[in-house]
């Protein structure tokens, strides 16, 4: 299972370009050759899922087009369109690897992604749940935790609301807006 902890952001899909099934594509770095990856990752219905580019090619300063194997038709790649896509984090060059990942915290070094597995903790000292992955995929990071009873909450990622991390414990404290945990 690809975990979203590997990740890195990479791009985004725009739309079909003709009807042979390539889609143009914005990345993030001007320097990044996708067709250096073994693949990229999208998130399909929550689960990251790995795509195959079959070619590469320039459209511009800030654009690229692709086409994905098993993709033959404007239709078929049009359920890309407006969707980020991300990079294994292990194949990217070390000059590109995760520097635009949101820090968390004091702590050099360390980002939202790196707090997976924490045990989240409220200022009173219990247990509020366990941090089982980052939502990156909008402008406002979260922290996706799990809740006892087995439901989830979403948790800003924003140094206001940290009020200590420790990571040989493996916990962060955090104090929350009244009723954040519950929505």
């Amino acid at each position: 299972m690809i975990k979203d902890s590997d990740l890195t952001l990479a791009g985004r899909f725009n739309k079909p370009h003709g009807v042979c099934g390539e889609i143009s594509a914005t990345l993030l770095y001007d320097t990044l050759d996708l067709k250096a990856l073994r693949c990229i990752i999208v998130k399909v219905d929550g689960i990251n899922v790995p795509f195959f580019l079959s070619d590469v090619r320039p459209k511009g300063r800030e654009s690229v087009l692709t086409s994905i194997d098993g993709f033959d038709s404007d239709k078929a790649v049009a359920a890309l369109s407006n969707k980020d896509f991300y990079a294994l984090t292990a194949e990217l060059p070390s000059a590109l690897a995760p520097d635009e990942a949101e820090a968390v915290g004091d702590a050099d070094g360390l980002y939202a992604a790196d707090l997976a597995g924490f045990t989240l903790l409220l200022p009173d000292g219990s247990k509020a749940g366990t941090i089982e992955g980052i939502e990156d995929s909008t402008a406002n990071v979260l922290f996706i935790v799990g809740r006892p009873g087995g439901t989830e909450a979403y948790v800003p990622v924003a140094d206001e609301f940290i009020t200590d991390l420790d990571t040989e414990a493996r916990t962060i404290t955090m104090d929350l807006p009244e009723g954040l945990l519950g929505l």
